[in-house]
């Protein structure tokens, strides 16, 4: 069995946005959701 500890505050994944740059439509993460999956997954 393999177990892990993230230490801080947990943050609830947000809603993937989409805008239309030059009529292609792009998703993102937020902010938030997005530098909480790169702490997560820093080595």
């Amino acid at each position: 069995m393999i177990k892990f500890t993230v230490f801080g505050e947990p943050v609830a994944q947000g809603r993937p946005r989409a805008t239309t740059i030059n009529g292609q439509v792009r998703m993102y993460d937020p902010a938030k959701s997005k530098n909480f999956k790169e702490y997560v997954r820093y080595p």
